[in-house]
């Protein structure tokens, strides 16, 4: 798995188009205020992608050939962005926690909740593309959009700011997420393997 991730970091600082893309969305974020709850999530989709394109791409033909299993390559398309977004994440925690100290408790839930929901759109995304192929990718975001937005504005349309970071601070409410979402990941994760192990080239 160590060979594939620096295979995919390798892919990452070779494509400008990529560095560009997230160097653009850091500057969004941060000058809107929004990168602990936005930017961690982005990455993590951004990651994803270009972990899952070197099984489309030549190198695809000849992976499985090396010493890596289908089940260590599941693995890396998940650890890689997760690995990737939990990083950035802190790193942003703590940049915008110096920077305003008060706020920190806030930060925190954005930065925990842009990392979930990064989790939650990797698991949908990557096997999809797996089974599908990236060309799929805008029938991916169409979907995810749409229920992403819908979902949102069903569970907290009417509520303000502090309504709903008091309803994350709700430490049931945060074990009981954390246990859908290790659900979530065990199924997207079991569906990818197969979907690997399935896979001709």
């Amino acid at each position: 798995m160590k060979g594939l991730m620096e295979y995919d970091w390798q892919v990452l600082i070779s494509r400008k188009n990529w560095l560009v893309l997230i160097g653009g969305l850091a500057i969004c974020y941060i000058g809107m205020g929004t990168a602990c709850g936005f930017f961690p999530m982005f990455l993590m989709i951004i990651l994803a992608k270009i972990a899952i394109t070197k099984i489309e791409e030549p190198i695809g033909k000849f992976l499985f050939t090396l010493p890596f299993t289908c089940k260590s390559c599941a693995y890396e398309l998940y650890a890689y962005p997760l690995i990737g977004g939990m990083l950035i994440g802190i790193m942003i925690f703590a940049a915008t926690s110096i920077y305003a100290p008060a706020d920190w408790p806030t930060h925190l839930i954005e930065t925990i909740s842009s990392i979930g929901t990064g989790l939650v759109m990797i698991s949908v995304m990557i096997p999809v593309f797996v089974m599908f192929g990236t060309q799929s990718v805008g029938i991916f975001f169409g979907v995810v959009l749409a229920a992403v937005l819908g979902g949102g504005i069903m569970m907290f349309g009417d509520m303000d700011l502090a309504q709903i970071m008091q309803f994350f601070s709700n430490p049931w409410i945060g074990w009981a997420l954390a246990a859908l979402l290790i659900v979530i990941l065990a199924i997207s994760w079991t569906v990818t393997l197969k979907a690997l192990n399935n896979k001709t080239f």
